[in-house]
């Protein structure tokens, strides 16, 4: 169905976010993300720092490089160039955008480019067909590359930390783009409108930075004929939105989490309607029962992915502090709103209302507030002494806001001789000029966003944004999850085939391991971590067959194990490296060989396609403590005994098996999405 893409000038967007003061960036750090978004320069999924033009020349992906550039022989200011890009029906109101781009200077992004392998969409196209063809069928082209860019989570961090003359710049940088964007991506048009889920999160990346640009518009940059356009593409997102969510009957996923959460944010932001209403009070229930169905009781994420769960934790977050400040006439709305309105999607069955409201202030049901502090223990014991997390399925770099970027500064030949998928990146780049590597393994944004909602105390950007949008609402600490139910007398079947793995901790310090040692167990997720500062040792079993788990993100890892001892890895999680670019890569990192457990030949996890795969399999908890975790597992025709003691002295892991078995040497790892590094295994 072709929506009309003219909407209703009148609207409206309320301010729910209070600049006031954060913390300071480095100054270094600061400029360096301000000289790069004004240059039009963006590192996403392993692309490293590259403009993005019309003619830009991509660097490819591991050989694999498309010339599609689109022709355009002049930007003018009229907008005639508009022509080879957008259909004819839209160019009218693609050329009125574009001219209110008041800067010669601007250069335009290429939007439906990947722009590491230089395949190219085009907004012609309805946004229903652009997939066809592309998945998984051309080599080393990412439909993830186009649609993290179109994100917009590069200007969140520069709206809350640009001062001084950089500010205007980049207040005038923010509008350009975001006209650039309007203009050359009509409504339903194109790549970036195919995946709701990121049409989602930029509605609320936008939203978020457009509050608090204004803010900091001394010069009304933002004036009225921008906020009009801006005010309006936000409601074609939230119509867009709520007429393709991505619901199924027997699977939701991370998807529809964050298209309810862009949408709230939507919705939060637009003044009332009946239309932003029903949003408002569709997405609040569905939220609640959203987090119900998606984390365990044990607080983690049901994608058996450690990653996935920081991505859908920061939306539960994000969404819990929005609704805790929503304004008031927001809540009056969930108040008074007509209990199962016609206009609330035909998915809308539940007849539950999860909320309540009480002295004109929204609750939470108990189990919620209880599950929300479960999630911040898992999110904090998962991490490392080094503030990396274990690796657990995978991993494509996602968040929902990047607040505070976490990471380090190298030099372009220093990240070109680490990562294998910048080979040639220092011969674009001047050797000695800084490269900023991110860190996708740390997840402290989100312990800080967490922050925000339980400690008295602003001690990050991420814990203060958190504050300014729950309208300094305070939750309170519940203990610690703790269930684990052992089965010592389980009879162990005769295994003739064994080997063991033997690590002196002495090698790695001298301190004793064990001083401070602590147990934490996540039988619905499947995971038991043992940990001190000197120590990091997890070991991954799966979660619990009785419970709704989605496996398009699981690995074949079953009983494998991460050590870390005085922050120095010794065995780590490979990660993923990519997806539908390079299948047969996905394919390879998801291996049991890739991992370290054990490998026969047989797989613990039977992937059907990229994203479609099964598992059957029975864990037994034979033993568990900080000195010694004994655990069996059956797999096909597989049967295999893990006995892991930990000493002072050493750390040994016993394997017997029915099965001839080999101790995997995996070579590649991959640290986030779309990088990828060598491993010295002597």
């Amino acid at each position: 169905m072709y929506f009309d893409t003219k909407s209703n000038s009148d609207l409206k967007l309320n301010s729910i976010i209070n600049t006031g003061e954060f913390k300071e960036l480095d100054k270094t750090l600061l400029h360096y993300f301000e000289d790069m978004c004004l240059a039009h320069r963006f590192n996403l999924l392993g692309s490293g720092w590259i403009s993005n033009g019309y003619d830009s020349r991509s660097p490819g992906v591991e050989g694999h490089r498309y010339k599609m550039n689109a022709t355009v022989k002049e930007f003018d200011k009229e907008g005639r160039w508009l022509k080879t890009i957008v259909r004819r029906s839209h160019f009218k109101n693609a050329q009125k955008i574009w001219k209110l781009i008041d800067d010669n200077d601007y250069i335009p992004i290429d939007w439906q480019k990947d722009f590491k392998s230089g395949f190219r969409w085009s907004s012609k196209d309805w946004y229903n067909d652009v997939r066809k063809g592309i998945v998984g069928e051309k080599p080393g082209v990412d439909i993830k590359v186009p649609w993290e860019l179109s994100r917009m989570q590069h200007f969140p961090y520069l709206a809350l930390h640009s001062t001084g003359k950089n500010r205007n710049a980049l207040v005038k940088e923010f509008r350009n783009q975001v006209l650039d964007f309007i203009a050359t991506n009509p409504p339903r048009m194109g790549v970036n409108w195919k995946c709701t889920m990121d049409v989602a999160i930029r509605a609320a990346n936008l939203l978020i930075s457009y509050d608090m640009f204004c803010q900091k518009d001394d010069g009304n940059v933002l004036d009225k004929e921008f906020r009009t356009a801006f005010t309006n593409f936000m409601y074609e997102h939230g119509r867009h939105i709520f007429h393709n969510l991505e619901w199924q009957v027997d699977m939701t996923s991370n998807h529809y989490l964050a298209d309810i959460t862009g949408l709230l944010f939507i919705a939060a932001y637009l003044e009332n309607s009946k239309e932003t209403n029903t949003w408002v009070v569709f997405c609040t229930n569905e939220i609640i029962k959203q987090y119900q169905k998606q984390f365990y009781e044990d607080g983690a994420n049901f994608e058996a992915s450690t990653s996935y769960h920081r991505l859908s934790s920061e939306m539960i977050v994000y969404a819990t502090a929005l609704l805790l400040g929503l304004p008031d006439e927001k809540v009056a709305v969930l108040k008074h709103f007509k209990k199962y309105n016609g206009n609330v999607p035909f998915l809308y069955r539940d007849k539950t209302q999860y909320y309540k409201i009480e002295d004109s202030k929204l609750s939470f049901p108990d189990w919620y507030l209880q599950k929300l502090s479960n999630t911040r223990h898992f999110t904090k014991n998962i991490s490392k002494p080094s503030g990396d997390v274990v690796q657990i399925g995978d991993n494509d770099s996602g968040q929902f806001f990047k607040l505070f970027p976490v990471g380090n500064f190298m030099s372009n030949k220093e990240a070109g001789d680490i990562y294998l998928n910048l080979e040639g990146y220092s011969n674009l780049m001047s050797e000695n000029d800084l490269f900023w590597d991110e860190n996708a393994l740390n997840h402290s944004g989100l312990l800080n966003a967490f922050s925000g909602l339980y400690d008295s105390i602003v001690h990050s950007v991420e814990a203060g944004f958190v504050k300014k949008l729950s309208r300094n609402c305070m939750l309170k600490y519940n203990p610690e999850y703790y269930k684990l139910k052992t089965d010592a007398n389980f009879g162990i079947p005769e295994l003739p085939f064994e080997d063991q793995l033997i690590t002196d901790v002495g090698n790695y310090t001298d301190n004793p391991i064990l001083e401070g040692v602590k147990l934490y167990s996540y039988p619905d997720f499947g995971l038991i971590i043992i940990k001190s500062p000197e120590l990091f040792f997890s070991v991954f079993y799966g979660h619990h067959q009785n419970y709704y788990c989605n496996w398009g993100h699981a690995h074949s890892d079953k009983l494998s194990v991460e050590l870390s001892i005085n922050d120095t890895d010794i065995y780590s999680d490979p990660g993923t490296y990519i997806y539908t670019a390079l299948p047969e890569k996905r394919m390879l990192f998801a291996k049991a060989s890739a991992h370290h457990a054990i490998n026969t030949g047989v797989e613990s996890l039977k992937r059907e396609s990229t994203f479609l795969a099964s598992a059957d399999y029975r864990i037994k908890i034979i033993h568990c403590d900080v000195s010694k975790v004994v655990l069996y597992i059956e797999y096909g025709d597989v049967k295999h005994l893990r006995d892991i003691s930990i000493s002072n002295e050493a750390i040994i892991i016993k394997d017997r098996c029915n099965k001839h078995f080999t101790y995997p040497q995996f070579e590649f790892m991959s640290n986030g999405y779309g990088k990828i590094k060598k491993l010295d295994l002597r």
